[in-house]
């Protein structure tokens, strides 16, 4: 029975502390002077800043991209040539493009940043997957700026990994490429059969 009381008594002291703090609140703020006679400040809450970026995949949510060609006209007319030579070889090679030489070159030291980010605009693979023949076509831009070094770095690099090179002329037409193809694929020259012929 006490101790019921004693609950009573606990339970009546907290709602008197809350009613009369309550109570002491709302007196001084109705006691409390106005300064001016406006209505008080209505609530904004603040306008929060648009999130910047900061992981690759907010970047790319947040930009815009489209696609675009592959390859230019020269490229893959140097492309599509590559690919019927190979068809008619029988060889099992395959062709690719745009290929960056870092997955297909290695090398023991701290250099491969030097042909990481470099690329062959054809590429001759074997059977294997292994490159054979990396094929450059070298348009009127190739020989502006420091083209011909970049070109050098790559020759160089693939000479020594015992990747072939050849360069195909913006000038250069069908027959021309496709005698180059083939001489650098060791492959018989066959010519292209002429419109006229059946």
């Amino acid at each position: 029975m006490l101790s019921g009381l004693l609950f009573l008594c606990l339970v009546v002291s907290l709602y008197w502390g809350w009613a009369v703090k309550r109570r002491g609140s709302q007196i001084i703020h109705t006691m409390a002077p106005r300064t001016s006679m406006a209505p008080p400040p209505v609530f904004q809450p603040p306008v929060a800043e648009k999130p910047r970026p900061n992981t690759p995949l907010d970047i790319v949510v947040a930009t815009k991209f489209t696609a675009r060609k592959l390859m230019n006209k020269g490229e893959y007319r140097v492309f599509r040539s590559a690919e019927e030579i190979l068809k008619e070889s029988s060889s099992g090679n395959r062709v690719m493009a745009q290929v960056s030489m870092g997955e297909i070159l290695s090398c023991d030291s701290d250099v491969y940043w030097t042909i990481n980010s470099k690329r062959v605009d054809v590429l001759v693979i074997d059977p294997r997957g292994m490159p054979v023949l990396a094929i450059e076509m070298q348009g009127g831009g190739h020989f502006q700026g420091n083209a011909p070094m970049r070109d050098a770095v790559k020759k160089e690099a693939l000479r020594k990994a015992g990747v072939k090179w050849l360069e195909i002329l913006e000038d250069d037409g069908d027959a021309v490429i496709r005698t180059k193809l083939q001489l650098a694929l060791g492959l018989p020259v066959i010519a292209l059969a002429s419109p006229n012929q059946p």
